[in-house]
């Protein structure tokens, strides 16, 4: 009797696709519960360190970092993310989310 079912062998087409999918759904959970999406700064000889998001964020271990710190000679930073910036920030994202009873 033919209940319609096919029995498919897996190839390794489908298997690397599952992997992917996997990797990626992994890779997102973790980027969302702990890393800043910014580039960090380890703050060496910059007076402006302790003030800056970019230093005194909490990084992850998968965290980008200036290779070189961008403070000038003159001590101007043209990255410098004052700590009130990321509030800032945050609370422009809220208020251009779109609200769950608007239509499209």
């Amino acid at each position: 009797m033919d209940h319609g079912i096919v029995l498919m062998k897996k190839t390794t087409f489908m298997v690397n696709q599952e992997n992917i999918i996997q990797k990626n759904k992994w890779l997102t959970s973790l980027k969302l519960k702990s890393m800043p999406d910014i580039t960090m700064c380890k703050g060496t000889n910059c007076p402006h360190k302790e003030g800056c998001y970019r230093y005194t964020a909490k990084p992850d271990d998968y965290q980008s970092w200036f290779s070189v710190p961008p403070i000038q000679e003159n001590g101007k930073c043209d990255m410098y993310w004052g700590d009130n910036a990321e509030l800032i920030r945050n609370q422009l994202e809220e208020i251009l989310k779109p609200k769950k009873d608007e239509h499209n």
